[in-house]
């Protein structure tokens, strides 16, 4: 007995130094820290206004890192676009007058991208028309990023005014405008029109759902449209007018954080449960954006001065900070769970008709 209980001290010790060993070998990773709390971020605003122009408005945000935020817009001479490095705003090279590649006069419309070396941006050209009315020719632009320089993708001629570009991989990426849609494989750009005349505002989706939203015939006639990607082609599946009493899906942005979450955003924050939308929020109001890093960390913003984040289990209204003024209409949102940017445009009292475009970067 007195043996046995010698070879049970001797095993337990051995055995404990194993385990010491181990922990030591492979010791128990930190706990990752958690998003920061929407509640406890501090607020800077920057106020930007482009250079010989009185209107500025900021319409798109996306980004890499925090460090690496793209934004850009509509402006008087085409020199919206801008890029925070972490530091300062300075200019995001796509114009030729910034040092980029791009010449003539532009509207930015939308920036998606994948990585630092895989940014797309779409919107219009436009020229003075010789023979007006118009005032304005505009033509449609599909802008391509590789880390270097940015490219024009050819649209041909007569092309429409792109409101949106998409992508889930180099060789799957979308855009969407006037009657029309573009698909860009990487190498090809193939093209199709909508089965109803109108304009779309928005495309997005998942690895497996795509859809894409806008209006039937002009905006101001009031019928808005959705469509999922199916069979090769695109097919209705609700619609709505202004004047009904619930509106079924959000025709603004779209947002995946995850495979099998996709929410849109316009007259109240709507998710997808498979068939068909179902409303999350309604606030009397318009949201234009909303983007996360999670299931758990989601910002949606609109009009007027509405900030909204949803943490898991609620959507949580977000009080606007000091300095932006109550009538600013935010146009997007972007966030690694640790920063988060908002952007967003206010007349600015100054001019008749001026404005100025406001960035929220709260940390």
């Amino acid at each position: 007995r007195q043996m046995r209980g010698n070879y049970l001290i001797v095993f337990a010790l051995l055995l404990f130094s194993f385990l010491t060993l181990q922990c030591k070998k492979n010791p128990t990773p930190p706990p990752t820290p958690g998003f920061t709390d929407p509640n406890k971020l501090t607020w800077v605003v920057d106020t930007l206004a482009e250079r010989r122009g009185f209107q500025t408005f900021i319409q798109t945000i996306w980004g890499t890192a925090n460090d690496n935020i793209y934004i850009s817009g509509i402006g008087i001479t085409s020199m919206t676009d801008w890029r925070w490095n972490g530091n300062l705003w300075e200019y995001s090279k796509i114009h030729v007058q910034q040092g980029g590649t791009i010449s003539g006069s532009y509207d930015i419309e939308e920036i998606f991208g994948l990585d630092e070396n895989n940014i797309w941006a779409v919107g219009t050209f436009k020229d003075l028309n010789p023979s007006p009315p118009p005032n304005f020719i505009n033509w449609g632009m599909f802008l391509y990023f590789d880390g270097a320089t940015w490219q024009e993708l050819d649209l041909g001629d007569n092309s429409p005014r792109l409101f949106d570009v998409w992508a889930n991989a180099v060789d799957n990426v979308w855009a969407v405008g006037k009657d029309v849609y573009y698909r860009f494989d990487g190498v090809n750009l193939s093209w199709g029109t909508m089965p109803n005349p109108g304009y779309i505002f928005t495309i997005g989706g998942d690895d497996s759902t795509l859809f894409a939203m806008g209006t039937k015939g002009e905006p101001s006639q009031g019928e808005s449209i959705c469509y999922i990607w199916t069979k090769g082609d695109w097919q209705e599946i609700a619609s709505y007018k202004d004047s009904d009493v619930n509106w079924t899906f959000g025709r603004d942005a779209i947002y995946s954080p995850t495979f099998g979450n996709i929410y849109s955003v316009g007259g109240g924050i709507f998710k997808w449960n498979g068939s068909s939308w179902d409303m999350e929020l309604t606030t009397g109001s318009m949201f234009h954006a909303i983007s996360g890093c999670s299931e758990d960390y989601i910002w949606a913003v609109g009009y007027p001065g509405q900030i909204y984040h949803w943490n898991g289990s609620a959507w949580n209204s977000i009080a606007l900070p000091d300095g932006v003024p109550s009538d600013v209409l935010f146009t997007g949102v972007w966030t690694d769970g640790f920063e988060t940017f908002i952007s967003g445009w206010a007349p600015n009292g100054t001019w008749a008709g001026g404005i100025d475009s406001y960035i929220l970067r709260g940390k």
